[in-house]
């Protein structure tokens, strides 16, 4: 019964942890120093690890 209780209160966390980062993933800087500047576009992970051009 513990072991259950563990393991859906794991699956909620990581849940939970997933909703949170897929909904704040185009949110704007709040910081006012980074408010002001210009910033480059990031770079996704997949281009960034598997660029095929740079082989």
């Amino acid at each position: 019964m513990v072991k259950n209780f563990f393991l859906g209160l794991t699956a909620l966390t990581a849940a939970a942890t997933a909703t949170a980062l897929f909904s704040t993933r185009d949110t704007p800087p709040t910081h006012p120093v980074l408010q002001a500047s210009t910033l480059p576009p990031l770079i996704p992970t997949r281009a960034f690890w598997a660029n095929a051009n740079d082989t």
